[in-house]
């Protein structure tokens, strides 16, 4: 299976546990945040060939993200999506600091542990990048929460904008200021 319908098919896996997820309130779906989240830590060394160039398999995971805090932000108000996404925040830094804490850096290492050790260095040693880079970069989830939030206020004045709309703004908005932070 080429990789670009496996990406295609992830995202779509990952958009129908957020729709899932929406049936039963805000709790599951700050969960899946968060797990996505950690999943997209973890999934940022396993890199995907799409279109003739190579992405990060946690790109895919990590852009749900968007989608939980526009459904949180439509269903539950703003308040519950900026405490999603600090929560999303939390989880991050307590990511790096469990790397930190319990990933020895000067083990003595045999032939038998020497390749996963060394995953676990090179996991352990992205990880602090990509969490100063997502802290940093966790922008984006801000600018996504209040523009839809702008364009929904803008949608119930003026009667126009549809949620479709309002989704498809707001997550490029975020994204792009994340993407242009993060890298």
């Amino acid at each position: 299976m080429p990789t670009e319908v496996l990406a295609f098919v992830s995202f779509i896996f990952l958009t129908g546990l957020v729709v899932g997820a929406a049936f039963f309130g805000r709790g599951p779906l700050g969960t899946l945040s968060v797990a996505y989240v950690l999943l997209a830590n973890l999934t940022i060394l396993v890199e995907a060939p799409m279109y003739g160039g190579t992405i990060a398999w946690a790109i895919i995971i990590y852009s749900a993200t968007h989608l939980i805090l526009n459904v949180v932000a439509e269903k539950h108000g703003i308040g519950a999506a900026v405490r999603i996404a600090i929560m999303n925040l939390c989880a991050q830094c307590l990511l790096w600091v469990y790397l930190w804490l319990f990933i020895p850096q000067n083990q003595i290492v045999n032939d038998e542990t020497a390749s996963i050790y060394g995953s676990l260095v090179t996991l352990f040693q992205s990880s602090t990048i990509v969490t100063i880079a997502a802290l940093v970069g966790s922008v984006g989830w801000f600018a996504n929460i209040f523009v839809y939030a702008f364009l929904k206020k803008l949608a119930e004045n003026k009667g126009g904008i549809h949620i479709a709309a309002r989704n498809i703004v707001s997550v490029a908005v975020g994204q792009v200021l994340n993407t242009v932070i993060f890298f």
